[in-house]
C-alpha cells in the first residue's frame, strides 16, 4: 500500500462511528449471508469494529499487522470461516464504508481499502489454516528426495 493509501484510509477511518460500522456491517452481512451474520451476532457488540480498529492503526507497521491478523485468524470465531466468508465479511464491510462516507468514498479509497483488506484476509485465513492443521506443512529434506 502505498503512504498516500495509507493515509486516506486512516483518515477515512477516524471519521467513522464505531457503533455505526457495526450496525452497517452487520446489516450488510445479513443481506449477503444470513447464517453468517447470525454468528457474528454471538460476538460481544463493536468486536469486530475493534478488532478492525486495531488492525488499521497498525497497516504501517507490517511485522504487528501480521502478527495480529494472524492472532485474529486463529480466534475460535474466525477457525471455521472459509475463503468465501472471508470475502464476504470485506465485501460487507467496503458496502458499509461506502455507505457511510458517501461522497469521501473515492476510487483511490476504495482501492487503498481493498488492498488492506486483501492482505489482512489472506494472513487471516492462512494463520487458521495453520492453526486447524489443514495448510500444508513445508516437505523436510528427506521427503523431497
Amino acid at each position: 500500500m502505498t503512504d498516500e493509501g495509507l493515509r486516506l484510509l486512516q483518515r477515512s477511518w477516524r471519521n467513522l462511528e464505531a457503533a455505526e460500522v457495526a450496525a452497517r456491517w452487520r446489516a450488510h452481512l445479513g443481506a449477503l449471508d444470513p447464517e453468517l451474520a447470525g454468528r457474528t451476532d454471538a460476538l460481544p457488540p463493536g468486536a469486530m469494529v475493534a478488532v478492525l480498529n486495531e488492525l488499521v492503526h497498525t497497516l504501517d507497521d507490517p511485522e504487528r499487522l501480521v502478527e495480529l491478523a494472524a492472532v485474529w485468524g486463529r480466534h475460535p470465531a474466525a477457525l471455521d470461516l472459509g475463503s468465501r466468508k472471508h470475502l464476504m465479511l470485506g465485501d460487507a464491510l467496503r458496502e458499509s464504508l461506502r455507505d457511510l462516507l458517501g461522497p469521501a468514498w473515492t476510487p483511490a479509497l476504495q482501492s487503498a481499502w481493498l488492498e488492506a483488506a486483501i492482505l489482512v484476509s489472506s494472513v487471516m485465513r492462512r494463520s487458521a489454516l495453520r492453526a486447524s492443521g489443514e495448510w500444508p506443512r513445508p516437505a523436510t529434506p528427506a521427503e523431497r528426495e
